[in-house]
């Protein structure tokens, strides 16, 4: 831009000093510098108004010069030979990345390029650390979503940085889970459909509970769904989900015996809808082809602080180990055979290690959320093998976490925060919805004529 200035300033100057002839040409020439004097200020309050903190970068990827220079210097370029003139002689050409448009985000701006001739993925992940230092943003990802075209996520400022709140409790998006707001600024949700089991970690004061709260909280709006609650904490935290849970063990009630024989009662009910899946669902023997309804609802069962029920250690006696172990084979069981029929085990606790839930548990849950923990193979245990490029709970804030299913993926997001009083409230108000699945089982037949799971036999 500077250079336009002086170029408008010195013709100016020389109109004083040159024939009259020459005024009219030069006075041409100086308000063009002028006109791009202006052009050039106005994309770059065009750009600061759009795309803020990524403003520099952006303008930097759109200058042909300024992109020319920073490619080159990152080896981003590459030199090949092509046919010139009648005779087709080899002339040396560079090819240059071509920007192809900016997309402003949430997080900064994504910059659409095609790539030259012989440039792969790698290529750009493995340039990725220097390109985000010369566009001065915190990081630059990459992504391929069509051949040669990819996709730099300009990360100029974290979306997730501040704690957002809700006044109300957000309805699930179906049978699904709401994680939260996604760097993208979307509402990104989990689905529990043709899924049996959640893992969900993080260390105290992560936001854990916060989120299992009004995660489930949004599922329970719905009559097609019910929640056996247990706390292995024995406090408090989960009180607000109370008069949804057809079973809420917390406190002394909460002893292992008490605990497997609610679990019990679940597996008893999911054998029953998986002999009488045909009958029952429609003709198909996948609960999830005809979807909940209030004659089968969804049955959730959430254990927090699971490591009190399935770390073998936690056993003093002879009894209470063979206790354990029985639990350990109920969860087990639901989990594994629990698809089918709409049964969903949340195993919740601070690490998901092996020291605390066993492997055989831990890895036939489908979907993962982790919250902030402190080492490599907390984060491996709750969220399995990742990606390098992928993001990890390890120092997050509190509220914001790393979700994985195979429908979205792996994600980052921040859990919306919901007062305790406001979902203890809704969840009274919704409290004529709950009923006790394992209680009664119906068929068609039955739904037909208004009997419902939890009807009195």
């Amino acid at each position: 831009m500077l250079r336009y200035f002086v170029f408008g300033i010195v013709a100016l100057l020389i109109l004083w000093r040159v024939p009259q002839l020459l005024i009219l040409p030069l006075t041409i020439v100086a308000l063009i510098g002028l006109a791009l004097v202006i052009r050039s200020a106005l994309r770059a309050r065009r750009a600061v108004t759009d795309f803020g903190p990524a403003a520099q970068a952006v303008m930097t990827l759109t200058s042909a010069r300024s992109w020319r220079v920073t490619a080159a210097n990152l080896g981003l370029v590459n030199t090949g030979q092509r046919a010139r003139g009648l005779m087709g002689r080899p002339e040396a050409v560079t090819f240059i990345p071509r920007v192809l448009r900016t997309i402003p985000t949430p997080y900064g701006a994504d910059a659409i390029v095609a790539g030259a001739p012989g440039q792969d993925l790698s290529t750009w992940a493995a340039a990725s650390g220097r390109l985000a230092s010369a566009l001065g943003v915190a990081a630059v990802t990459v992504t391929e979503p069509v051949p040669n075209q990819f996709v730099l996520a300009l990360r100029a400022s974290d979306p997730l940085a501040a704690p957002i709140s809700s006044p109300a409790l957000v309805p699930a998006n179906g049978m699904s889970l709401l994680l939260g707001l996604t760097e993208s600024g979307h509402w990104a949700h989990m689905s529990l459909a043709n899924h049996s089991g959640l893992l969900l970690c993080g260390a105290p004061g992560s936001g854990k509970t916060a989120w299992l709260t009004q995660a489930v909280g949004g599922v329970l709006t719905y009559p097609e769904a019910q929640l056996l609650l247990i706390d292995g904490k024995a406090g408090h935290d989960l009180d607000s989900l109370a008069q949804r849970s057809y079973l809420y063990l917390t406190g002394d009630q909460a002893d292992p015996l008490t605990v497997l024989m609610a679990l019990r009662d679940v597996q008893s009910l999911m054998r029953r809808r998986l002999v009488n899946a045909v009958e029952w669902f429609g003709g198909t023997p996948n609960y999830w082809s005809r979807g909940p309804h209030v004659g089968h609802p969804v049955v959730l069962v959430v254990i927090d602080e699971a490591q009190t029920y399935l770390d073998a250690r936690s056993g003093i006696t002879k009894d209470e180990k063979a206790l354990i172990a029985e639990i350990q084979s109920v969860a087990m069981d639901l989990i594994k055979k629990g698809r089918s029929a709409g049964i969903v085990v949340v195993i919740a606790t601070q690490k998901g290690t092996t020291d605390a839930i066993p492997s055989a548990i831990r890895d036939q849950c489908g979907l993962r959320v982790c919250f902030r923990v402190q080492t490599r193979e907390a984060v491996e245990a709750g969220l399995g093998q990742l990606p390098p490029d992928a993001p990890s709970p390890i120092g997050q804030d509190r509220g914001v976490g790393v979700a994985v299913s195979p429908e979205v993926g792996v994600i980052r997001f921040r859990s919306p925060y919901i007062a305790h009083e406001v979902v203890e409230s809704e969840m009274a108000a919704l409290g004529r919805l709950t009923s006790d699945p394992t209680r009664v089982e119906v068929s068609n037949s039955d739904m037909a004529q208004g009997i419902t799971e939890g009807d009195p036999a």
